[in-house]
């Protein structure tokens, strides 16, 4: 796969996201005309901009999701829906799920990868 765009789900602490990077690199060394996407805790997107580069960083607040789960299942759901639904809308050829947390397989699931999806 040379073209199209890949999503790459770390939702995960610093250190994962760290370890994430080589992966970055060897997909967009695979695919220089490849669109590009990361899809990280919105308390490390910052960070990302010292790793490999990327076209897009999208973020998610886990520290905000976990409680608002406790007291509002349904908003919960509708929040990761809602992300999903924006990642569906980019066509992601595949999407690579680093983590396997409750909210990175719904969102993976939720958003459609198609070949090299691996949360499925």
């Amino acid at each position: 796969m040379t073209e199209g765009r890949v999503l790459v789900v770390q939702l995960a602490r610093l250190g994962d996201l760290v370890q994430t990077w080589p992966l970055l690199r060897r997909l967009r060394h695979q695919g220089p005309g490849r669109h590009l996407d990361l899809l990280a805790d919105n308390g490390l997107k910052a960070l990302q901009t010292l790793g490999p580069g990327v076209d897009q960083v999208w973020g998610m607040d886990l520290t905000e999701l976990g409680p608002l789960a406790q007291r509002d299942l349904s908003g919960a759901y509708d929040r990761v829906h809602a992300l999903a639904d924006v990642c569906r809308g980019r066509n992601y050829e595949a999407i690579y799920n680093l983590n396997f947390s409750r909210v990175s397989l719904l969102l993976a699931y939720l958003a459609g990868g198609r070949s090299g999806d691996t949360s499925r």
